[in-house]
């Protein structure tokens, strides 16, 4: 056997002979001999062509819904066999056909309709693969053909989306309004753009609307304006027609309608159905017409002559003349307003003149202010006397008034007069009246205008600084003459050239100037010198209740204040105080109470502003209660344990809806309560927003009669034994007053008193009747005295009376042995001491002096001595820093130390620090107050600080400039150090000892900043670049294009201003740069070496890319993230 490998090169099926002949091969010389064997045998062998398949179409652009017709599918190949192909179809989301991917095809003219879901034309891929099927065993063989494949492009069917504005709601405006309405589409088409055509229809009252259009584009604004002429709602139907003209198959996409609904002017017509019968009568009337089919309508007659109040009734009556203004609004918030005017007829003749106080000048007094002015005035002519009349002025006091019997009064002057407005008033005997009026002038008051030195539209240059000056003050008004000056501030102070008129080096705030002209007249201005502003509050929002209120209720805390700043440097820092002590650091404050709250709002730079901001609550609930009353108005329930009370409540404030629930009355939820008896009653109220006040109101009723009897038994010095006494003291019943006494004794003594004296030793009784004839009967004893001893027990406190020196902690008690109570105790002591008291306390150091006296008079005395220890003094002895300055060497240093000497008190020391250390030293301490107790064995305590003080903090400020991309060396980073103790050190990572840092890449850069006390701030600055690479990419390029030019994407090295470098490799900054691209649908079609040194040439594979966006992905490989973005291929 043997092997041969077959090439057809040809189109066509070709053959191949092959003839074998026979022969004998001798084994001894290697040559064939026997050569007349049968005859030859021949084999021929067909080899069929490799498959070629060759499709073209008609249009690869398409409509939506078209036929992808004709695909003409044709082959060049000659075969044995059947020749077929298999279709691959590559369809995009979004797109169906009715073609389907198959093998062995044999159809040549395949047709396909293909519909695109979406709003942005796709691309179908068709792949045809050809083949040659055997001829004898339907078997696939010859399957390396040549494959073809052809795209089709399917545009989306297009669309206009709409979008109405300046609706009232959705399909509604007022009448004589704007209607916008923007014509926009989803829609992306191969080439082209879809426009849009519409028309407009509406009813003979509607005008103003645009009535056709065409060949609109994306984002076509319509922009009419309604008139509705009707009094009912009535309609324009806009229709929107979206086309797509500019491919090889203009169609239309589906119509869009709206109905526009337009609102007749709620407001329809004014009649006015009356005029007045005379000058200053009501009988006008106006009757208003509204609109049909928009109500309920909103009446609102806001304007009027003077002393109208706006009412909201529709028509009105009862009118005085003039014009009356009404706005009528519908339930849909259209709006349109009107005005009549109420006649009448004219006024009684009146005349009034004011006499100047000088003919050149139209002024009527001396000076502003002053009361030497002078009025005349007449009555021309009175057709119906007798007439009265009244002189007042604008405060409605009567100067003068008369009635007369005559047609007319001559000039009459009235003097004495201060500027003001004065009334002559007038009544006929019609009833008919006038009032004329003329008004006395006080001279123009002295007026300045200040001419400000100015710095950029500010008054002083800078915020705080003292180099504002008032260049001129120009002085009008008074009598033109002005002979002094003089300047002070707000407090009263003067300035140093306080009678010049100019004034210079001031600061920014507001200056007096006081000015006196002729006739001594003195006018005072102002002027304000305003410094450049700093922080500005731009909004504010508060939480907002019902009633208008930031607060909801009286007392409650569920306020918010969210104020929006601008201006100022860098982040703010936010100081809040309000009330009860409120004070915040954050942006806005939540969950406060009503009152007044400042904030003072810091910037960067220790530039602040104060703002005063006040939340509103309701008022509180109030509750006013009238209560039952017993007949001799001394209770609320008639009798003692009776049931004829009751309880009336008024409550004010909260939002007026109010519940009440009363504690124990199931279900009782009314203002008055009645049939109560003595006793305690709890309402609690509770008002629409849940806000509640509790209140509790006592019934009292009569007391039960009830007695009291102060024996005072017989004395000593009473030589008869009969000085003994009964006070009696009677409570309840009907009260004092109204009581009768019957006593009764030893001896048969009796009285009818309430109180009885001279009595001898025994038992007495006396029964008491009251007004109501309750009775209760009492009894006491009389008895002998006996005699006053007493024991004293004194404060002691380690050995000495008083506890602490200066302090008030002694006492003295007395016990009475015996004696006949009650006793008299009479104190004296030092510093004025006296008391009344048994036993004293608070007691300082010093003698105490006691003198007591029984009931009986008996006498006895004592003198005790309080003693108190010396008095605790502190001193303190602490560190010192190097400089001797301060108490530390650094901002924030713990070094610091204090050593406390104590003297003075009782015993041993407690020492107690405000952090809680125990000990008179403290070490490691930073700066600070540092507040130390210390307390005796007694407790006496004494309290002292001592301050350590620190540097200021050491503070670096950095200021950078960015270098204009990473690899080029034009950065700097400059330091800027306060604080600590100068003068400072420095020093760079890059062995830079100076402040400034120049000529830097970007990158990382640590300093190291150390002040005269050995401070240090290190820290590390990461020094950017303006941009993220130094590259200039194109977004376009134009490959194959007849000019040579732009052929290939050239990305080249940028200097950072847009420009390209001239010379050398254009990614000599990243060698190892991979530039990849990928077509719309996420597929690669280009990958570059690393360095980019061939550019993309606009292929996939050595077949030029269509016109279009693709998406470009840079990795620098640097440790930087990728550059991406998209680049268009333009043909």
């Amino acid at each position: 056997s043997f092997t041969n490998n077959l090439v057809n090169s040809s189109n066509d099926v070709q053959w191949v002979d092959y003839t074998f002949t026979a022969r004998i091969l001798d084994p001894r010389t290697g040559l064939s001999y026997c050569t007349d064997g049968i005859a030859d045998t021949t084999i021929r062998i067909w080899i069929n062509p490799q498959p070629r398949i060759s499709v073209t179409v008609a249009e690869d652009t398409l409509c939506n819904n078209w036929f992808v017709n004709p695909l003409t599918i044709s082959t060049p190949n000659t075969v044995i066999g059947t020749w077929a192909y298999d279709l691959e179809i590559d369809l995009p989301a979004g797109v169906t056909q009715t073609l389907n991917e198959g093998s062995d095809r044999l159809d040549m003219s395949p047709e396909d309709v293909l519909t695109n879901h979406t709003d942005t034309f796709k691309m179908v891929e068709y792949r045809f693969i050809p083949k040659i099927i055997s001829p004898s065993t339907a078997i696939d063989y010859c399957l390396d053909g040549v494959a073809d494949t052809i795209r089709v492009w399917i545009n989306p069917t297009p669309k206009v989306n709409i979008t109405i504005m300046d609706t009232i709601a959705w399909d509604r405006i007022c009448n004589d309004s704007p209607i916008r309405i923007l014509l926009e589409t989803p829609t992306v088409l191969t080439s082209g753009e879809v426009t849009f055509d519409f028309v407009s229809v509406a009813n003979d009252s509607i005008s103003g609307n645009s009535e056709t259009g065409s060949g609109l584009t994306d984002g076509y604004l319509i922009d009419d304006h309604l008139i509705n002429t009707d009094n009912v709602v009535d309609t324009v139907w806009y229709t929107f027609t979206p086309r797509a003209l500019d491919l090889p198959c203009a169609f239309d996409g589906p119509e869009v309608m709206f109905e526009l609904k337009v609102n007749p002017d709620p407001l329809q017509s004014l009649i006015k159905t009356a005029d007045n019968s005379c000058y200053g009568y009501n009988e006008g009337a106006i009757d208003l017409t509204a609109a049909i089919g928009t109500g309920p309508y909103n009446v609102f007659w806001y304007d009027g002559p003077e002393g109208f109040e706006p009412t909201h009734d529709e028509d009105l009556f009862n009118l005085v003349s003039g014009r009356y203004y009404v706005s009528v609004t519908d339930a849909y918030g259209c709006y349109n307003e009107n005005n009549v005017v109420i006649n009448e007829p004219s006024q009684i003749d009146v005349a009034v003149n004011a006499t100047r106080k000088d003919p050149n000048y139209n002024y009527h007094v001396s000076c502003p202010g002053g009361s030497d002015g002078e009025l005349q005035f007449r009555f021309p002519y009175v057709q119906n006397p007798p007439f009265s009349y009244y002189i007042y002025n604008s405060a409605n006091d009567t100067l003068l008034s008369d009635t007369l019997n005559q047609t007319f009064l001559p000039n009459t002057p009235v003097s004495g007069l201060p500027a003001d407005i004065y009334y002559v008033a007038i009544i006929d005997s019609m009833g008919c009246h006038n009032v004329a009026t003329d008004t006395l002038y006080n001279p123009p008051p002295i007026e300045m205008e200040f001419v400000k030195k100015q710095y950029s539209g500010y008054d002083v240059s800078c915020r705080g600084w003292s180099d504002g000056e008032i260049t001129d003050v120009i002085i009008t008004g008074g009598y033109d003459v002005y002979e002094d000056y003089y300047w002070y501030t707000y407090d009263g102070s003067t300035l140093t050239q306080t009678h010049e008129l100019l004034q210079d080096s001031l600061s920014a705030g507001t200056y007096y100037l006081q000015v006196t002209g002729k006739f001594g007249c003195i006018a005072l201005d102002s002027v304000i010198l305003e410094d450049p502003p700093g922080i500005e509050l731009t909004d504010t929002v508060f939480t907002r209740y019902s009633g208008g209120y930031e607060i909801s209720c009286a007392g409650a805390s569920d306020g918010k204040i969210v104020p929006y700043f601008e201006g100022g440097t860098g982040d703010y820092v936010f100081e809040w105080n309000g009330p009860n002590g409120f004070y915040s650091t954050e942006d806005s404050v939540y969950d406060v109470p009503a009152g007044q709250y400042d904030l003072r709002v810091t910037d960067l730079n220790n530039c602040y502003l104060d703002f005063t901001f006040f939340l509103d609550e309701p008022l509180p609930l109030s509750i006013e209660a009238d209560t039952s009353s017993s007949p001799d108005g001394n209770y609320h329930i008639s009798c003692h344990e009776g049931n004829d009370g009751w309880i009336d409540l008024t409550v004010t404030g909260g939002d007026g809806n109010y519940v009440y629930e009363w504690q124990g009355m199931e279900g009782v939820n009314q203002s008055r309560v009645e049939n109560l008896t003595a006793g305690t009653y709890h309402v609690t109220i509770t008002d629409g927003n849940g806000c509640q006040i509790e209140a509790d109101y006592e019934l009292t009723e009569p007391p039960p009669l009830e007695t009291e009897i102060v024996a005072t038994g017989i004395t000593c010095d009473s030589p008869g034994q009969d000085n003994g006494s009964a006070d009696l003291t009677v409570t309840g019943g009907s009260g004092e007053g109204t009581y009768i006494f019957q006593w009764t004794g030893p001896g048969g003594f009796s009285a009818t008193t309430e109180d009885i004296t001279n009595l001898v030793e025994g038992w007495y009784t006396v029964v008491i009747t009251d007004a109501n004839n309750c009775q209760i009967i009492a009894e006491t004893l009389i008895e002998p005295p006996a005699p006053l001893i007493f024991h004293t027990t004194v404060s002691d406190y380690l050995g000495r009376q008083i506890s602490c020196n200066g302090e008030d902690d002694g006492y003295i008690q007395i016990e009475m042995e015996s004696g006949t109570p009650p006793y008299v105790f009479s104190w004296s002591g030092p510093d004025g001491f006296s008391s009344s008291d048994q036993n004293i306390d608070h007691l300082v150091a010093g003698e105490y002096h006691l003198i007591i006296t029984d009931d009986k008079n008996c006498v006895g005395d004592t003198i005790i001595t309080m003693e108190e220890p010396d008095p605790l003094v502190i001193t303190f002895d602490h560190s010192r820093s190097i400089d001797g300055n301060h108490h530390l060497n650094c901002y924030g240093d713990t070094t610091g130390f204090i050593n406390a000497l104590v003297n003075g008190g009782t015993g041993e020391y407690a020492y107690l620090w405000g952090n809680g250390h125990t000990g008179p030293e403290r070490n490691y301490l930073g700066a600070g107050i540092y507040t130390l107790t210390v307390t005796d064995e007694n407790g006496c305590v004494e309290e002292n600080a001592d301050t350590l003080i620190q540097p200021p903090d050491l503070v670096v400020q950095v200021d950078t400039v960015k270098s204009l991309c990473p690899d080029y060396p034009d950065g700097s980073i400059t330091l800027y150090v306060s604080g600590g103790v100068e003068p400072y050190t420095y020093e760079w990572s890059n062995n830079v000892f100076a402040p400034e840092n120049e000529n830097l890449k970007s990158g990382t850069y640590e300093y190291l900043v150390i002040d005269f006390n050995g401070c240090e701030v290190r820290d590390v600055v990461e020094l950017e670049s303006q941009r993220p690479y130094c590259l200039q990419i194109p977004t376009a390029f134009s490959p194959g294009s007849s000019f040579g030019i732009n052929d290939t994407w050239e990305i080249g090295i940028s200097d950072g201003a847009g420009h390209y470098v001239s010379g050398g490799s254009l990614f000599e900054l990243y060698p190892d740069a991979i530039v990849e691209v990928y077509d719309r649908w996420g597929r690669l079609v280009f990958c570059s070496e690393r360095g980019y040194p061939v550019p993309w040439d606009g292929t996939y594979r050595g077949t030029p890319l269509p016109m279009d966006s693709y998406h470009y992905v840079i990795n620098l490989h640097n440790g930087t993230p990728a550059i991406t973005g998209n680049v268009t291929i333009v043909k």
